[in-house]
C-alpha cells in the first residue's frame, strides 16, 4: 500500500518556486504503482490517484497490506537543509526497520543525495500500522536544488525507481524467509549393529593405478538479457535475489540492456 501524502485542499508543503509536496508525492506514487505492477505483477493500492483530500483514518494501511510505504517531501526553514531520511516506528511491525533501511538505500543510490539517515518516529501512519511500514522523506521541497530534483521528471523517476525495486525486494525476501526449509530424512541407526571391520591387507585386492582425478570448479550459470528483461524478472527467474544478482555482477543500478550478460549464480 502506497500513501502519497496531503491532496486536494492540503498542498503540504511549498518550495521557494512554489512546488507543492501533493503534486511531487502523488506523481511518484503512481508511478510506483505501475513499476510494481510491471516487474512483479503487485496489486498495489494508492490511498489516492488524484487530487484529492484523503481524511487521516483513510490513510492507514489495510491490516491485509504486506507492507506500507508513506511518501513525503520534507521542508525546514532553513533553505540549506538537505538530504533523504526515511522513518520507521520502533515499536511497530518486527520487519518495519529492514524495510526503512532498505528503502534508503535505494533512494541515495539514485538521488544521491545527502544521507540523514533511518530514524525513529512516532508518525500515526505508521504508528497504527499492523504490517511492515516506513515513511520516506524524498528530498527538501524548501532547498532550492532539491525542489528542482523534485520537480523534475527524472527526479521523480528516480525516486519512484528506488521505492519500487525496494518494496520488491523487500517482499521477495519476505517470500523466501515464509517458505519451509524441508530437512532431508535421515535413517536411524540401530543400537545393535557392529561396525564392519575392513578384511586384512593381505586379502585385499589390490587397486589399479588410477590417475589423479582433475577437479574442475562448477560453471556458473549465466543469463543472457532480452528485451522486456528487468533484474527483478531475471531474479525470480533463477530463484535468487535481486541484491545477489547486483552482487554477482557488481551492478550499481537496476537497469540492464538487451545483449549483457550476468552471472545467476
Amino acid at each position: 500500500m502506497i500513501l502519497a501524502t496531503d491532496g486536494g485542499r492540503q498542498p503540504g508543503a511549498v518550495g521557494p518556486t512554489g512546488v507543492q509536496e501533493k503534486v511531487v508525492c502523488l506523481n511518484v506514487a503512481l508511478r510506483v504503482q505501475e513499476l510494481l505492477r510491471l516487474r512483479i505483477q503487485a496489486n498495489v493500492h494508492l490511498t489516492r490517484s488524484s487530487d484529492i483530500t484523503v481524511p487521516l483514518g483513510e490513510r492507514l494501511p489495510h491490516a491485509e497490506a504486506a507492507c506500507f510505504v508513506s511518501i513525503h517531501c520534507n521542508a525546514a526553514v532553513r533553505r540549506d537543509a538537505n538530504g533523504t531520511e526515511t522513518f520507521y516506528f520502533a515499536s511497530g511491525h518486527h520487519d518495519s526497520a529492514r524495510l526503512a533501511n532498505i528503502l534508503q538505500r535505494e533512494l541515495l543510490a539514485r538521488l544521491r543525495l545527502r544521507d540523514r539517515g533511518v530514524k525513529t518516529a512516532v508518525f500515526q501512519v505508521i504508528r497504527q500500522a499492523r504490517c511492515p511500514a516506513a515513511l520516506v522523506e524524498l528530498a527538501f521541497i524548501s532547498n532550492h536544488v532539491e525542489e528542482a530534483l523534485l520537480e523534475s521528471e527524472i527526479g521523480q523517476e528516480r525516486a519512484a525507481q528506488a521505492i519500487a525495486a525496494g518494496v520488491a525486494e523487500f517482499l521477495q525476501a519476505t517470500s523466501q524467509a515464509a517458505r519451509p526449509t524441508i530437512q532431508p530424512a535421515t535413517q536411524p541407526i540401530s543400537s545393535q549393529a557392529k561396525p564392519v571391520s575392513p578384511p586384512p591387507a593381505a586379502a585385499r585386492p589390490a587397486a589399479a593405478s588410477r590417475p589423479a582425478a582433475t577437479v574442475r570448479p562448477a560453471a556458473r550459470r549465466t543469463h543472457a538479457v532480452v528485451a522486456g528483461d528487468t533484474l527483478w524478472s531475471i531474479a525470480r527467474q533463477y530463484g535468487v535475489t535481486v541484491a545477489q544478482l547486483r552482487e554477482w555482477n557488481q551492478l550499481a543500478t537496476d537497469v540492464v540492456h538487451p545483449g549483457q550478460g550476468l552471472f545467476v549464480s
